[in-house]
C-alpha cells in the first residue's frame, strides 16, 4: 500500500469519527432521557448518589424539573442538557402557571386585587 494512499484513508477515518462522536453523543442524551423511569444502568456504571437529588420543584408558579440519567453521572450529559435547557426545549424544563388570586397572599402585603370586587 502507498504511504499516500495510507494518510489518506486514516484521514477519512479521523474525519469520519469527527462527525460520528457528536451525534452518537446527542443521541444517547436523548435516548436515556426517553428511558421509562424504572429503568436504571448496571451498577458499575452507576454515579454514587451524594445526597438528595430534587427532579422538580415548584415555588410560588415558577416550577423547574432536572433531568433524570438513570444513574449516570450528571457531568456525561451536562453540556448537552445546558443547551437543550437554554435553545431547544425551555419549556419543558422551566415555567410558570398562571397565578391563582384566590390563594395568592397579595391582601397580606397590601397589593389590591385587578378584578372589581361587589358586582
Amino acid at each position: 500500500m502507498d504511504p499516500k494512499e495510507h494518510s489518506s484513508r486514516a484521514r477519512g477515518f479521523v474525519l469520519a469519527g469527527l462527525v460520528l462522536l457528536p451525534m452518537v453523543y446527542v443521541g444517547l442524551y436523548f435516548a436515556v432521557l426517553a428511558l421509562p423511569g424504572t429503568v436504571r444502568v448496571p451498577s458499575f456504571l452507576a454515579a454514587r448518589p451524594t445526597g438528595i437529588h430534587i427532579s422538580y420543584i415548584e415555588i410560588n408558579g415558577q416550577w423547574s424539573r432536572d433531568p433524570d440519567y438513570h444513574g449516570l453521572p450528571d457531568w456525561l450529559f451536562m453540556p448537552i442538557h445546558d443547551y437543550d435547557r437554554k435553545h431547544l426545549r425551555p419549556g419543558m424544563w422551566s415555567g410558570s402557571h398562571p397565578r391563582n388570586e384566590e390563594l395568592s397572599f397579595d391582601w397580606l402585603v397590601g397589593r389590591s386585587s385587578t378584578r372589581t370586587e361587589g358586582k
